[in-house]
């Protein structure tokens, strides 16, 4: 009898202790998709463009290709973020000089390789090595 009133409290402790885990673990995920989302937030410039990242969900992105044909993007849209994954949905395009653009309800994903106050840097899902460069604007 003492054997299992041991084993029982044992049982009950362990089963604490994972419960414990989970929630801390659950704490940390949630803090470290709070920093990317927080730091994400702001106007973002690269050699070829700039992106704005709303703390609504929104974004506004221009960017442009000026030595070869002049040609123009600009899209608005909605983003959020899938664990280390900014995702961004169109929700209105236009383009110069090109006929060549993203349509409406068109889905970007980007893995997000370091963002922090001053840089972005992310992997664009459809050029697997096409890696993207942020400052701070």
């Amino acid at each position: 009898m003492n054997y299992e009133l041991r084993l029982t409290r044992c049982l009950k402790s362990n089963v604490i202790n994972i419960v414990f885990g989970l929630f801390l673990l659950s704490v940390l995920v949630s803090c470290v998709k709070n920093d990317t989302t927080r730091y994400l937030i702001g106007t973002w410039q690269s050699d070829s463009g700039k992106i704005s990242v709303a703390a609504d969900g929104t974004f506004e992105s221009t960017f442009s290709q000026p030595v070869t044909n002049g040609a123009t993007w600009n899209y608005q849209g909605i983003w959020r973020i899938e664990k280390s994954l900014l995702v961004m949905v169109v929700t209105n395009a236009s383009a110069i000089n090109t006929t060549n653009f993203q349509h409406v309800d068109s889905v970007d994903r980007y893995t997000i390789i370091k963002v922090d106050k001053t840089s972005l840097t992310m992997e664009y899902d459809r050029q697997p090595g096409a890696v993207i460069s942020y400052k701070r604007k």
